[in-house]
């Protein structure tokens, strides 16, 4: 049981940090964000274009942007919150759902959650979050 525990301490580390690189990534689109106020507060101030088009195209940088970084909070918060979990052994569905979810974040996060996956899917671990282990067994 301590092994898997260690184990799982081990994994919740690097679900630490990817969590907190994810959370620093998912401020990137503040660049979008600003140019898109810049767009809607002075639209006549850029020389190319209609006014009236640059405010719109202002708007969509806003709510594109803002989208992106509450998206990526959101699973910055998600991926932390499950290395928690994991570390308390407790949360074997949210876990498992994280480490999915993670696959998508191409290499490291998918590199993590494939891992995390092949761990959370093993007889041991599922008994030591508490889940019930079913055994099948052949009928001769």
């Amino acid at each position: 049981m301590q092994e898997i525990k260690d184990k799982f301490t081990v994994l919740s580390v690097f679900h630490f940090l990817i969590g907190g690189v994810s959370l620093l990534m998912s401020f990137v689109p503040v660049i979008y964000l600003i140019i898109g106020f810049i767009l809607v507060i002075a639209p006549g101030g850029l020389e190319a274009g209609n006014s009236e088009e640059q405010t719109v195209t202002g708007w969509f940088f806003i709510l594109g942007a803002t989208l992106i970084i509450i998206v990526g909070l959101c699973i910055a918060a998600a991926t932390i919150f499950a290395g928690v979990q994991m570390n308390r052994l407790r949360n074997y569905n949210f876990c498992f759902a994280v480490a999915v979810l993670e696959c998508l974040f191409f290499p490291f996060g998918t590199i993590l959650g494939v891992i995390t996956l092949i761990m959370l899917s093993k007889a041991e671990s599922k008994q030591a979050f508490g889940k019930p282990v079913i055994i099948h067994q052949r009928e001769d």
